[in-house]
């Protein structure tokens, strides 16, 4: 894809020297986070179902970032890479039973807003161990609502609330849901829209899947609900047979399609309560999902389909485009504090940098390397032209990707070229070895010494699976959403 070249006017001249900010009326911040949205899962980006319409639509009015990477591969760590701006070894928040908070002199994007004269709203689940309100995520919210973004009564009451937000103050608003996180569940029709002729039944109500069979043994009778749910859903599928792995991958797609008719109605509450036009909102999402290609199934590690999201934003003022250069996670709360001509202030540095130099055809500046983060520390990094992967920690593989002539991360290039795998694995255990600024921890060559070395290494196991091209379950699990 060809970079582009966009002349952008923004509202009030921002970029030519007034700031945003600076105007009588600061523009509400919408941010929507779809949970698990796969970039290539999406109409957006030329996906062969069309299952976001609407979101392609809104990406041709707005600007949309095509090659959009987030920070982790699950939900707890992406976020609180999203709302500060910074990566997950820096932050530190990371699945785990230590239950590290973030710590004080790292602000967040609600914290920032509040203190620039927001009302700060919170619009998402307060129960989920992967959106723990306690661990960061939740500093700077003046007003919470509990929230489950579903088709029918959860919708309605978001749109209920959305109503409440025009104001004197201008708002910031989060928005969050796991309408598309495992297990699959689309409700009717769109648990058939895109796989009609398929004949079993498959159950995907919560309630009736926790005691869809009995316990086999203790572990299994032991586990959390979430992971007896999980377990019990995936236990209807062989994945290794094609009609079950092709429904399977059907039911995640009718679940995206859920969510782009959701989005529909909520951006038509935006405009009815007219805070569409002048809102600067951002569309994207956490991490994305992978269907067996690497050996398991959903998001454990930073491969391409896991960590490519969409990524549109709503710039009052600015014309419509589409830009290729890369986009990640972190570089949102810098983007937003810009165009809000706001200071980022004293503090630790922001990791991330701002994408609006990209909308005038420059070149966004980078560092020599790029991180992204997943579970048991089974991260990557990457420069201009390699990328190298730490497999499912099921697996304990290192792949290496020519990501200049591969860039769908097809090819693993690791046994042809030891030295780079030796030179990026030793960039990234150094990483791994080093706390927030000022505290070094000693440096390893091992994958396992990294995990040791690191005080944010996690214990906790996700879903094991055979190492297959299309895999099936083997164990229980207790990771959460």
């Amino acid at each position: 894809m060809i970079a582009v070249s966009v002349v952008l006017t923004m509202l009030a001249g921002a970029l030519a020297g007034e700031p945003v900010a600076a105007r009588a009326k600061k523009p509400n911040v919408i941010f929507i986070s779809i949970d698990t949205l796969a970039a290539d899962h999406t109409s957006l980006h030329g996906y062969f179902r069309d299952t976001t319409p609407f979101l392609k639509k809104l990406a041709s009015e707005n600007v949309m970032f095509e090659n959009c990477i987030s920070q982790a591969a699950y939900t707890l760590a992406s976020h609180t890479s999203m709302f500060t701006g910074l990566y997950v070894d820096t932050h530190q928040v990371v699945w785990q039973h230590g239950e590290k908070v973030l710590g004080p002199e790292h602000k967040t994007l609600a914290e920032r807003l509040k203190a620039a004269g927001y009302r700060t709203v919170w619009m998402a689940t307060t129960t989920s161990p992967m959106l723990s309100l306690s661990r960061g995520l939740g500093r700077g919210f003046e007003t919470v609502h509990d929230t489950w973004l579903e088709m029918g009564d959860g919708l309605k009451k978001v749109k209920t609330l959305l109503k409440t937000l025009p104001g004197e103050k201008p708002f910031f608003l989060f928005l969050h849901t796991y309408m598309l996180h495992d297990p699959y569940h689309p409700v009717a029709p769109y648990d058939r829209v895109f796989d009609p002729g398929f004949r079993r039944h498959i159950e995907l109500a919560p309630d009736k899947l926790e005691n869809l069979r009995i316990p086999r043994n203790l572990e299994e009778a032991t586990v959390s609900r979430d992971a007896r749910i999980r377990n019990n859903f995936m236990g209807q599928f062989n994945l290794k047979y094609k009609p079950d792995h092709d429904h399977f991958v059907a039911l995640y797609d009718g679940g995206i399609r859920t969510a782009d008719d959701a989005m529909k109605e909520i951006f038509a509450t935006f405009r009815k309560i007219g805070v569409y036009n002048d809102s600067l909102i951002v569309v994207t999402s956490d991490h994305g999902e992978t269907f067996g290609d690497y050996g398991y199934y959903f998001h454990y590690t930073p491969t391409h389909q896991e960590t490519h999201v969409p990524l549109i934003m709503r710039i009052p003022g600015a014309k419509p485009a589409r830009v290729s250069q890369m986009a990640l996670g972190i570089d949102l709360l810098p983007t937003i504090l810009d165009v809000l001509g706001i200071d980022p202030g004293a503090g630790p540095k922001l990791e991330g940098r701002s994408l609006l130099p990209a909308l005038q055809g420059k070149t966004i500046p980078r560092d020599e390397y790029v991180f992204s983060h997943g579970l048991d520390h089974m991260d990557a990094v990457w420069d201009s032209q390699w990328k190298l992967v730490h497999g499912h920690p099921e697996i304990q593989d290192i792949r290496l990707y020519d990501v200049k002539a591969d860039a769908l991360e097809r090819h693993d290039l690791s046994a042809r070229n030891p030295g780079v795998v030796a030179k990026l694995k030793s960039v990234l255990d150094a990483r791994a070895c080093t706390t927030t600024p000022g505290t070094r921890r000693p440096s390893s060559k091992s994958s396992r010494a990294r995990t040791s070395c690191s005080k944010t290494a996690s214990r906790r196991r996700p879903i094991r699976w055979r190492r297959t091209t299309r895999c099936s379950p083997a164990s229980t699990s207790t990771r959460t959403k």
